[in-house]
This record gives C-alpha cells, sequence and structure tokens, in this order.
C-alpha cells in the first residue's frame, strides 16, 4: 500500500515537471579517494564522462568534481574514515 502511495506521487512529480517545461538533467559529481592531485580527481571526471556520455535516457548529463584536495595519506584517511562512518554509522565498533 505504501509503495503504492510512492508510486503515485512519484509518478505524478514526473509528470507535473515534465508539463511545467522543466527540463529534466543528471548530475554526476566525481569524489576523489585518498592522495589525488588536481590532474587525478580531473582525468577520473573525463573518464567518467567518457563512459556515461553526454545523455542517458535522453536526459542530459552534467558533471561536476565534488573536490576534496589532499592533505596527506594520514589526513585524507581520517577524513574518508569519517565520512564513511557519517554514511553509516553501523560501520563504528560502538554502534554494535
Amino acid at each position: 500500500m505504501i509503495l503504492a502511495f510512492i508510486l503515485i506521487v512519484l509518478w505524478g512529480r514526473a509528470y507535473a515537471n515534465n508539463e511545467s517545461g522543466c527540463e529534466k538533467k543528471l548530475v554526476i559529481s566525481y569524489a576523489n579517494g585518498i592522495m589525488n592531485s588536481l590532474s587525478n580527481r580531473t582525468a577520473g571526471m573525463n573518464a567518467l564522462k567518457s563512459m556515461v556520455g553526454s545523455s542517458y535516457g535522453g536526459s542530459p548529463v552534467e558533471y561536476s568534481l565534488s573536490d576534496n584536495p589532499t592533505e596527506g595519506f594520514l589526513k585524507d584517511l581520517v577524513r574518508v574514515l569519517k565520512q564513511k562512518l557519517a554514511e553509516d554509522p553501523g560501520l563504528s565498533w560502538g554502534s554494535r
């Protein structure tokens, strides 16, 4: 029942957006890993662009670089661990 309600709401939204003339677009934000230079991050985003292309399912695709400049291996590792714990607190020993 809840799923049906969600589908109706989402379908109604998509229909309303198309009727209002709003253009649908897909935005892909490329996030780098540990110890990546700006040129590495840009090359990774460009590789992703070449794989996906300028449109997907008839909608235009926009790319952006989610920039996390490197601060060295240990600081980068700590930042990634904090980000992962924020995304999924179940990864922490204290949450079990």
